[in-house]
C-alpha cells in the first residue's frame, strides 16, 4: 500500500508541472479578438510611446538565421527535458520494481 502511494506521488510529482504548462500555454495560445493587431505591432506601439523609435522591430534577412537557431534550441530544450522526464520515471520504476 506504502509503495502505490508513493508510486502515485511520485507520478504526480514528476507529470503535474508539464500538465500545468501545457494547461497554461494552451489556455492563452488561443487567438483574442479584443486585442488589436499583433505581437509585432504591440512591441513597436510601446517603443513608439516611449520615444525609441531607432529600435527596429522586425527580422531581417541577416537576423533569420539567428531567430532559427534559437527556435531550434528552444524545441531541442523541451524535447530534451520531457525525455529527461520519462528517464527519471522509468529509473525509478526500476527501483522500485527491485524490491
Amino acid at each position: 500500500m506504502h509503495f502505490v502511494i508513493l508510486g502515485i506521488f511520485v507520478v504526480t510529482l514528476v507529470f503535474a508541472p508539464q500538465w500545468w504548462a501545457r494547461h497554461t500555454f494552451k489556455k492563452y495560445s488561443k487567438h483574442n479578438d479584443s486585442f488589436p493587431g499583433t505581437g509585432g505591432q504591440l512591441a513597436r506601439h510601446l517603443l513608439d510611446q516611449q520615444g525609441l523609435q531607432h529600435i527596429p522591430v522586425y527580422i531581417t534577412k541577416s537576423e533569420e538565421k539567428a531567430v532559427n537557431q534559437i527556435l531550434r534550441a528552444a524545441a531541442l530544450t523541451y524535447v530534451a527535458a520531457s525525455l529527461a522526464s520519462l528517464l527519471n520515471l522509468a529509473r525509478w520504476i526500476a527501483i522500485l520494481r527491485r524490491r
